[in-house]
C-alpha cells in the first residue's frame, strides 16, 4: 500500500511541474507576442515618416 502512495505522490508532483512549465510557456508566449506587436507598430511608424 505504501508503494501506491509513493507512486501517487510522484505523479502529482510531475503533474504540478508540467502545469507550472506550461503556465510559464504561456506567459513567455504572451510577452513575445506583445513585443512583436510593439515592434510592428514602431516599424509602421517609421514607414509613415
Amino acid at each position: 500500500m505504501e508503494k501506491v502512495h509513493v507512486w501517487i505522490a510522484l505523479h502529482q508532483d510531475e503533474k504540478k511541474e508540467r502545469l507550472n512549465s506550461e503556465a510559464e510557456i504561456r506567459k513567455m508566449r504572451e510577452e513575445l507576442l506583445h513585443q512583436a506587436k510593439q515592434n510592428e507598430r514602431l516599424a509602421d511608424d517609421e514607414y509613415m515618416v
